[in-house]
């Protein structure tokens, strides 16, 4: 039977974190950390072929971006019924969350504990100028003392969702290694 998933956020350094959990034990606790709060949502819309692109291929980049900040930033996960989508969930008049325009200092905050990064050699994000250098070069550490990196060479951003039993194999061993 599966675990129902449990929402709530963490407000942290300036920050609105969203976390989404399931189960509890005695073992310890996995984090799992991306950049943006709406991913559960979107791996949900993909699973459905065809419902991510009907939605969000209406508007252009920068709207879907803005959009999903506003409905995301709230305190409530906002769920579209069957005749609508989550762009049209979204009061265009809203402004941007105030944390949307400042950058709270992060440059010394540390991981105290160890981190494991899976990433696809394809990922779009090393386009960024400077990211893969940092990565590759070792800044990833300076946040992250006690970090591994794996790269997977046919992955790209959403290794995770591209290589599920690949990525799943990785984080086995990496815990296992730790236990």
């Amino acid at each position: 039977m599966a675990q129902e998933i449990e929402h709530t956020h963490l407000p942290i350094r300036g920050l609105n974190l969203h976390v989404a959990q399931v189960g509890k034990g005695e073992l310890g606790t996995v984090v799992f950390l991306h950049g943006f709060p709406e991913i559960c949502v979107l791996v949900l819309m993909t699973q459905e072929p065809g419902r991510a692109e009907a939605d969000f291929g209406r508007y252009d980049v920068r709207r879907v971006v803005r959009t999903v900040y506003v409905l995301f930033s709230g305190a409530e996960i906002p769920t579209a019924n069957e005749c609508q989508e989550i762009m049209d969930l979204a009061d265009l008049s809203t402004p941007l969350p105030e944390s949307f325009h400042r950058r709270p200092n992060q440059m010394n905050a540390k991981f105290q504990v160890p981190v494991f990064m899976v990433m696809g050699e394809k990922d779009y994000a090393f386009k960024f100028p400077g990211l893969e250098a940092a990565v590759r070069g070792g800044a990833m550490e300076n946040f992250a003392p006690d970090l591994k990196i794996t790269y997977i060479p046919e992955g790209s951003h959403f290794v995770q969702e591209q290589l599920p039993e690949q990525v799943n194999q990785l984080l086995l061993g990496f815990l296992k290694d730790r236990a």
